[in-house]
């Protein structure tokens, strides 16, 4: 699928569920599969209008409880299946169409915090024994995000003779999401030297949990608003089918798809006002509590000295297109059974992105800019206790810069270079083949081949130069590589239900288009560049796995595997010198050139292995009704070991990889009732680098608890009744190394309730 994102991942959001049959979650990925993910590969998969014999008529009506807002939202679906018997045959010719409405709320609150660390050899007068994290500033703020979506999906299955079937599967979805974020920011101190024991001073105390500026140093606080308008299209068609001719089967498939999205409308107005004194208490690491010493007004406007605003729109697409087919030819003998395989693949995609930065400054208050009638007050509180005081009303921000534009100031140069850094063309093109075997003989089966892929990449960009800031020079980027990918996999039926698989596959994965497209930014006064990089090489992982599971003869399994992943090549922003640069503008690295090249490199690699468990039973023998009664369990344990360039000597793990996951549920079902009880557990990971593990981000340990249930009220008529995050978790981010008492990113958005009813016809 396409994304209209910077990034390779495609927002599940743009999906319509009702249009799903099921969901295919591979860990150890075959020749006969895409070789592009690390990790492994979740499948989704569109339903067939085969999938039920005559005809089907589903009615979904739902409404959502947001409990952060106190409001509802709705959703609505229809659902037709049905057989129809055509051209003299009978039942070949199956139709299914699905139409969906959703209206839903994405609203949260949050704290974002900033540190800087106090060493007592540079802080003499504070008295300090020992090293701790300062408070800078904090913005607390609230975030309002409504999408509204319909769609239609189409299925059509066709049985041309009992050995022939063809498909068609048009889709549609349009998405509007408008966004608004209102913030205030307070800065405790701005401009304290931390980095050495002389220079500017101006932190009068600070303690584990509390701290403050010198009365005679004030600072700012800021008022803030974010507005986006942004509307989303996904729609696409696949065709294809099957065709068996005694021992072998022939399957293709054909694909193409655009994501448009158009962000028309894109506002963010920030107001810096003088003169406030704060202090921090952050005895509740989480809920700090913010002081003005000096009592100033914060609706006082008498003093704000400086306005900034930022008009962003945004137009991107990405067309996506592909073809496969694949042959299967099975084989059978006293000794040996099994199969061939061997197929085809051409995938080609075309990102485009068209986005600008206009930039204007306002003047001060004093000069007569009318600050006052542009914020909004508010009473409202973040998390219930932090002020946001008042912020831009955008609608009249709007409104003056049409009406009076001759009070903003534009800053062409920076407009020019923000156009100029985000504007590129992009096409990526992979052609595959593999041949695979599946080979049976007693209790053992083996399935092993090899997948090529030829992945050819080249884009467009520019290079900003700020001597001829209207006249971007071109950027050509072009290269091609190959990858060969290995798989072998093992499964044997070692006693009855007792089942051990053993595993070994190559994978890769290609680094973020943004990463490989980002225009470049010449400084002409030093030489330097900052930028994309089209000369990122894959990520590779090699993956081997081993697991040992035993089915009960009463609904239970019970599996215990390790895993090993050697990984090289992934991702992380770097400098690099050079002296001189490509044909394409590109520079050319140079350990000992005189420029620095600002971008993203391939670090080393990194090793991860880990113990996974799962228990799962029905508790059938329980007496009626306690037999209805099912409990999972299953817990992963892992170890990572990521290798940084100039971090070699720290033990650091791997980007987003966690020690711990634990996941357990109890479920119910019995006399037409349905329930399950599910918990989630992910301990903390690293999100992000610094200088040294001081300032190292880690998101933090994530639990979540959610409940789901149904009722068959009639033959033909259920109700639900769902809650996610029943115990309102905050999600958290911190810094610093084994600091989950230093958040600086923290989140809540509160429980939500689904309920409502589905009627068959």
């Amino acid at each position: 699928m396409p994304t209209s994102g910077n990034s390779r991942a495609f927002s599940i959001g743009q999906l319509n569920a009702e249009s799903v049959s099921n969901i295919e979650v591979i860990k150890a990925a075959t020749p006969d599969r895409d070789g592009d993910a690390l990790g492994g590969i979740i499948n989704v998969v569109s339903r067939s209008a085969f999938q039920r014999e005559g005809r089907s008529v589903e009615l979904n009506l739902g409404g959502l409880y947001y409990d952060m807002r106190e409001k509802w939202n709705y959703n609505a679906a229809l659902n037709y299946l049905d057989i129809f018997s055509v051209g003299g045959g009978q039942k070949n010719l199956g139709v299914g169409l699905n139409l969906a409405w959703s209206e839903n709320s994405r609203d949260y609150d949050n704290l974002d915090k900033d540190y800087a660390y106090l060493r007592p050899q540079n802080e003499p007068a504070l008295g300090l024994t020992a090293p701790l994290y300062f408070h800078t500033n904090a913005a607390p703020q609230t975030n309002y995000r409504e999408t509204s979506s319909r769609s239609v999906n189409l299925a059509l299955d066709y049985r041309l003779s009992p050995a022939t079937s063809v498909y068609l599967r048009p889709f549609f979805r349009h998405n509007d999401t408008d966004a608004e974020k209102p913030r205030a920011r307070y800065y405790i101190n701005a401009n304290h030297n931390f980095a050495a024991a002389t220079g500017t001073k101006t932190i009068a105390q600070a303690t584990y949990n509390t701290g403050r500026s010198l009365p005679t140093t004030l600072n700012e606080m800021r008022y803030q608003n974010d507005l986006s308008e942004t509307d989303n299209e996904v729609y696409g068609s696949s065709f294809g089918g099957r065709h068996e001719m005694d021992n072998t089967t022939v399957l293709f498939d054909l694909f193409l798809s655009n994501n448009e999205s158009n962000r028309d409308r894109s506002l963010a107005y920030v107001i810096r006002n003088q003169g406030f004194s704060f202090a921090y208490d952050m005895t509740n690491r989480s809920n700090p509590i913010y002081t003005i010493l000096n009592g100033k007004d914060p609706y006082d406007v008498t003093s704000i000295n400086r306005g900034d605003l930022t008009l962003n729109p945004r137009d991107g697409a990405e067309k996506a297109s592909s073809a496969k087919v694949d042959v299967e030819r099975k084989f059978s003998s006293d000794r040996l059974t099994g199969s061939f395989k061997v197929g085809a693949k051409f995938r080609s995609n075309v990102k485009e992105q068209d986005q600008a930065s206009i930039v204007y400054q306002t003047g001060t208050n004093a000069s007569g800019f009318p600050y006052a009638s542009l914020l909004q007050r508010t009473d409202y509180k973040t998390f219930g206790s932090l002020p946001i005081y008042q912020y831009p009303d955008l609608n009249k921000v709007e409104a003056l810069l049409r009406s009076s534009p001759n009070l903003f100031v534009s800053a062409p140069a920076t407009v020019l270079l923000n156009d100029v850094l985000n504007d590129y063309r992009a096409q990526e093109d992979v052609a595959a083949a593999y041949g695979m075997g599946t080979f049976r003989f007693g209790r053992t089966t083996l399935i092993t081949g090899l997948r090529a892929e030829q992945n050819t990449f080249k884009a467009r960009t520019y290079r900003y130069n700020s001597n001829a800031p209207a006249a971007p020079t071109t950027v050509n980027a072009k290269r091609d590589y190959t990858m060969w990918l290995p798989g072998l996999h093992l499964r044997h039926e070692l006693g009855k239900n007792l089942i051990l698989r053993e595993s070994y596959n190559r994978s890769y994965s290609r680094p973020d288009v943004n990463n490989l497209v980002a225009g470049l930014n010449l400084d002409t006064n030093t030489g330097n560049i900052s930028g994309g990089n089209p000369n990122l090489e894959p990520s590779t992982s090699d993956n081997y796995d081993v697991q040992l599971e035993y089915y009960t003869p009463k609904g239970g399994l019970y599996s215990a595997g390790v895993f090993y992943k050697k990984l090289k090549g992934f991702y992380y922003s770097t400098t690099l010198r050079f002296t001189n640069t490509d044909a394409n503008g590109y520079p050319i690295p140079d350990a000992n050139g005189p420029r620095i090249y600002s971008s993203t490199d391939n670090a080393l690699g990194a090793l991860n292995y880990g113990l996974e468990l799962i228990a799962r039973q029905k508790l059938l023998f329980l007496p009626k009704p306690f037999d209805g009664l099912g409990v999972s369990l299953s817990a992963t344990i892992t170890k990572s070991d990521g290798k940084y360039p100039g971090r070699l000597s720290e033990n650091l793990p791997t980007y987003g990889f966690s020690d711990r996951i634990y996941n357990a549920s109890v479920e119910y079902a019995g006399g037409g009732f349905r329930g399950r009880l599910a918990y989630t557990y992910r301990s903390d990971f690293l999100e992000g680098l610094d200088v040294d593990n001081t300032f190292d981000d880690y998101f933090g340990a994530y639990k979540s608890l959610n409940w789901d249930s149904s009722y068959q009220v009639m033959k033909n008529t259920r109700v639900f009744f769902n809650v996610n995050n029943l115990t309102n978790e905050p999600q958290i981010s911190y810094q610093g190394y084994k600091h989950p008492d230093n958040p600086e990113d923290i989140t809540t958005y509160g429980w939500r309730a689904t309920t409502g009813v589905s009627i068959r016809f």
